[in-house]
């Protein structure tokens, strides 16, 4: 009897694991989001970002091209968003 009490003891631990990784991962992410996006401008070309090409969204937020840039680069410096290539 101490085999199935034990394993569901293992299975609730990590259930709990799981809950308490989650929450951190998502409190470490809004803590960097909040420090990252000082300028609602930027939230927005970051939300945009996908799918579109420094060239375009600088054209349409009216900046430089190497501004996009440097902010994809801080995004992913802080994990924030992922490189791809194109």
């Amino acid at each position: 009897m101490g085999q199935p009490d034990s394993a569901n003891r293992k299975i609730e631990l990590l259930q709990e694991l799981a809950t308490w990784t989650r929450l951190n991962t998502i409190l470490t992410h809004k803590k960097a989001i909040l420090e990252t996006f000082e300028f609602s401008k930027e939230l927005l070309i970051f939300q945009l970002s996908k799918g579109k090409s420094s060239r375009e969204l600088a054209k349409e937020f009216h900046m430089n091209k190497k501004t996009v840039t440097n902010l994809w680069k801080r995004w992913i410096e802080k994990g924030l968003a992922q490189a791809i290539s194109v």
